[in-house]
């Protein structure tokens, strides 16, 4: 039989400085975003704490993202795309025009 994932344990030579490296990196392209640091933090945390101590890591911090605004605004964004794509009164077969400049 296959090992657990959860029995399996990460092996870095020098996963601290790794992780800082990416932290930096990530940091620095998603100024206004906190979920990409928040995913790095949640590798980090299966990587140094127990499979149970980082699954509750990473739930704690995928919970506290749903409650910011970015979440909400990319959410109304999301149906609101979706939304647009289907107006009532046009009908299906309705030709497309190319929109070449705004």
């Amino acid at each position: 039989p296959l090992p657990k994932v959860r029995e399996l344990k990460a092996r870095h030579p020098n996963a601290e400085a790794y992780f800082q490296f990416a932290r930096n990196m990530v940091g620095g392209m998603s100024k206004n975003y906190p979920a990409p640091l928040r995913c790095l933090e949640a590798v980090a945390g299966a990587v140094n704490l127990k499979f149970d101590e980082g699954m509750r890591a990473e739930r704690e911090g995928f919970a506290a993202l749903m409650l910011t605004p970015e979440s909400k605004a990319l959410r109304h964004l999301f149906f609101a795309e979706r939304v647009a794509s289907k107006i009532a009164d046009v009908p299906e077969d309705t030709p497309l025009r190319s929109i070449a400049k705004v």
